[in-house]
């Protein structure tokens, strides 16, 4: 069961929106613990995250309140197939846009966008589909290794002007840091995953790729992180990656620091039950914000893995 502060954070909307939404439009119907304060189930939260979405979008609760979850996600995703196509155009114009060296175009589009979508949106919608896009040309040999590199450089510019201009942190924990392992040198996964933390203003050092484990774990004991975050690409991961991530799971095993990691090579951990139990995956962006929102109102939930 989730607090209301809990379900606020999730769901991002206000102890008073609940109530109004239970009280006037029957939209949920919470339970009551032994002090008979309200609680939420995840049905109550997943509904709640429905319904704000949907308002988000401009219809009105009083008209979207009755409808069944079911319901509610059909009509999420037919207005999110309207905006997909206007992200996907984003994602287009940007690639085209290095393919014929157009950088300073190239540059434009992308500030456009960080400039009508918050930071998650960006993320998740364009700067993570134009990365993979672009590596793939790459792959296939449609672009140079140059202009792969001139746009990798471009977005982790635009990513650290948009931390760098963000408001300073000024509470206290839980404390994040973000890294990836030796032999492990992609970094946008966890470039992301770190504005997404600094925007909504968590404690938040980044460390960078290619790290030794015996330097990132001396550091999380320095700086007391609650929570490491690491990101595996290379799948399958490799004997180095695997040796490390096994003294990172001992670490994690005698200490209060949570290990939440994602990436291909993390899922392949996943798939064949090689994930250390001490490890949460991240299965995506958004479910990076969710966990860390509710770490951040109940600092010892440890959510499901």
């Amino acid at each position: 069961m989730y607090s209301m502060k809990a379900t606020t954070a999730i769901t991002g909307l206000t102890a008073e929106t609940v109530r109004a939404w239970e009280r006037r439009y029957s939209a949920i119907e919470p339970h009551r613990d032994s002090k008979g304060r309200r609680v939420y189930s995840l049905d109550d939260v997943e509904r709640l995250t429905l319904l704000a979405k949907i308002t988000q979008q401009g219809h009105a609760i009083g008209q979207v309140a009755d409808l069944n979850n079911e319901s509610l996600q059909d009509l999420l995703n037919t207005n999110a197939q309207v905006s997909d196509s206007s992200h996907n155009l984003y994602v287009k114009q940007i690639v085209t846009a290095l393919v014929n060296y157009e950088l300073d175009f190239c540059e434009e589009l992308l500030r456009r966008a960080m400039i009508a979508m918050d930071p998650l949106q960006l993320s998740r919608e364009v700067l993570f589909p134009s990365l993979e896009t672009v590596g793939a040309l790459w792959v296939e040999g449609e672009i140079t290794i140059a202009q792969e590199h001139m746009f990798a450089a471009l977005v982790k510019r635009m990513i650290m002007s948009m931390v760098n201009t963000s408001r300073p942190f000024l509470g206290r924990h839980p404390c994040f840091c973000f890294a990836t392992l030796s032999g492990e040198r992609h970094e946008f996964g966890i470039l992301l995953t770190y504005l997404i933390a600094v925007s909504n203003n968590l404690c938040s050092y980044y460390l960078g790729p290619d790290l030794p484990h015996d330097e990132l774990i001396k550091v999380t004991q320095k700086i007391e992180a609650d929570v490491m975050v690491l990101s595996f690409v290379n799948n399958p991961p490799s004997d180095r990656i695997y040796e490390q991530i096994t003294e990172i799971s001992v670490y994690a095993a005698n200490s209060a620091t949570q290990v939440w990691v994602g990436g291909k090579g993390a899922e392949h951990l996943a798939r064949h039950n090689e994930l250390p139990e001490t490890f949460m995956l991240m299965t995506s962006l958004t479910d990076f914000q969710s966990r860390s929102e509710l770490l951040l109102v109940e600092p010892r939930a440890r959510l499901p893995r």
